[in-house]
C-alpha cells in the first residue's frame, strides 16, 4: 500500500480467545438493536433468518459465523491438548499462547462464551446452532 497523503487506518475487526465474551456481548446487543428496528414485522416468514441477515450486514457477522469462528479457535487449541499433529500448526504462534496454562484459559474462556450462548434465546433461533453449540461445549475439558 502506498498512502499518497495523510491516512488513518482503523482495524475494528480484530478478534481473539481474549475478547470473546467482549465480541459476543457486542453481537447480543447488536442483535437486539435489529429485533427493535426490524419489530413491525415480525410475522413475517422467517423472522429469525431476516434477523440474521441484517445483523450480518449491520455488525460484520451474525451468530453463526461468530460461533464458527470460536469453533476454529477452539478445535486449534484442542488439538494442541490432546497432542494431535495439527496442533503442531500453533508452532508459529508467540509462545505464550502454546503454553498448558494459557491453552488451559483459552478453552475456559471459550467454554463461558459458549455456556452463554446456550442461553441465548438468539442462538436458539438459527436452526442447529445450540446443538452445534452443545455439541463443542461437551469436545471442551472440564474448568477447574
Amino acid at each position: 500500500v502506498l498512502n499518497i497523503g495523510d491516512t488513518i487506518s482503523i482495524n475494528h475487526n480484530w478478534g481473539n480467545e481474549f475478547n470473546l465474551a467482549f465480541m459476543y456481548d457486542r453481537l447480543q446487543a447488536d442483535l437486539a438493536n435489529v429485533r427493535h428496528a426490524l419489530r413491525d414485522v415480525t410475522d413475517m416468514d422467517d423472522f429469525a433468518g431476516y434477523v440474521q441477515m441484517v445483523l450480518k450486514a449491520d455488525s460484520g457477522t451474525n451468530y453463526r459465523e461468530f460461533f464458527d469462528f470460536i469453533a476454529a479457535i477452539a478445535d486449534i487449541y484442542l488439538l494442541r491438548v490432546q497432542g494431535k499433529p495439527g496442533g503442531k500448526s500453533m508452532d508459529a504462534f508467540d509462545p505464550y499462547f502454546c503454553s498448558v496454562s494459557s491453552v488451559s484459559n483459552a478453552l475456559r474462556r471459550i467454554r463461558i462464551v459458549l455456556q452463554n450462548m446456550l442461553e441465548d434465546p438468539g442462538t436458539r433461533s438459527v436452526d442447529g446452532l445450540a446443538d452445534a453449540a452443545g455439541q463443542l461445549l461437551a469436545r471442551l475439558p472440564p474448568s477447574d
